[in-house]
């Protein structure tokens, strides 16, 4: 697999390149110089932990393109990205050039913020490729010593430990087909958000609702309009027989989720109605730009009688002008 090569600066007496040399000096001679492979692998050899260059094939060090700095950033920093092959894997070397005299406490932060930018990239271009790792090098000339952390996990104190322990730990899973009901009817809240998502593609899915008439009954007297509109909302949008659920709630006396039930059906009716003219008018608009321009090819063709000159008085394909013609025989 391989990345986009770094391509050629222009001579600089091209105006444009001309103008970023004025107004962005740094990011212009930075990424001359670490465009050159030579001076690219010399930097690795003199900056890399000698453990991880021990690791690294230097030979197939190569220049990538891109630039992933915050755009506000772009005259206090420029960066460069490299790949390269550790441990017969791809990876990447980022380097930031920090040209602020300043020192950033957030740039742990921004740094991880860039290392997704290049792992997006990455993802898109190879979707089914592992992900690489990046290790990441910042040079920094400030005027007085960098005193500030370079650990991410030191912005989380004073939960630093939990932020070790849990954001970069596997996502906890929730498997909904591994619930059982009777646990979801126990917590009748959230137990019952989680029964509708259970089911929610399910062809019984009014059937399965019986099995939860008690906790609908308290969202009927205990929830609000909000939750009583999404539970409704979200049973119409998973059940193709509408008439039957609201039997279902006027069976069970579930009185404001059947009113909320009809009301949404009868704004549903509207939205349709309200599509279905906006496409008739849109539908009608096409088809007068096209008995618009069938009129205008016939007209030409009495007078020009040629395709190709008509194509090119109005601007459409000839294959369109000749179609527009054999409609008119």
């Amino acid at each position: 697999m391989e990345m986009d090569v770094l391509e050629n600066i222009p001579d600089a007496q091209n105006t444009e390149v001309a103008v970023d040399h004025l107004h962005h000096p740094h990011d212009v001679f930075f990424k001359a110089m670490m465009g050159d492979p030579r001076i690219a692998r010399e930097f690795v050899e003199m900056y890399l932990p000698p453990e991880l260059l021990a690791r690294t094939e230097l030979q197939t060090l190569t220049v990538c393109k891109g630039s992933f700095v915050d755009e506000q950033l772009k005259k206090s920093e420029t960066d460069i990205l490299l790949s390269v092959m550790i441990d017969e894997s791809l990876a990447y070397f980022y380097v930031l050039a920090e040209l602020q005299n300043t020192v950033d406490r957030d740039m742990p932060y921004r740094i991880l913020r860039y290392k997704m930018r290049i792992l997006a990239q990455h993802r898109r271009k190879y979707p089914n490729e592992s992900l690489p790792v990046i290790y990441a090098i910042v040079l920094y000339n400030g005027d007085r010593p960098y005193t500030a952390s370079r650990d991410l996990f030191d912005l989380f104190e004073p939960a630093k430990v939990l932020a070790q322990e849990t954001f970069f730990a596997p996502f906890q899973l929730i498997d909904l087909n591994h619930v059982e009901d009777d646990l979801l009817r126990e917590k009748q809240w959230a137990g019952a958000m989680a029964f509708m998502l259970k089911y929610a593609r399910a062809r019984d899915f009014i059937d399965r609702l019986y099995s939860m008439i008690d906790v609908l009954r308290l969202l009927e007297q205990e929830g609000d309009d909000t939750i009583r509109g999404a539970l409704v909302h979200y049973a119409l949008s998973q059940c193709s027989d509408h008439e039957r659920f609201v039997r279902f709630t006027q069976t069970h006396i579930l009185v404001r989720l059947e009113e909320s039930a009809m009301n949404a059906l009868e704004q549903s009716r509207h939205q349709g109605i309200a599509q279905g003219l906006s496409q008739g008018i849109i539908q009608g608009r096409q088809e007068g730009f096209e008995a618009a321009q069938c009129l205008i090819v016939k007209q030409m063709y009495h007078k020009v009688q040629d395709p190709c000159a008509i194509a090119e008085l109005t601007g459409l394909p000839l294959e369109t002008v000749c179609i527009l013609l054999d409609l008119l025989k």
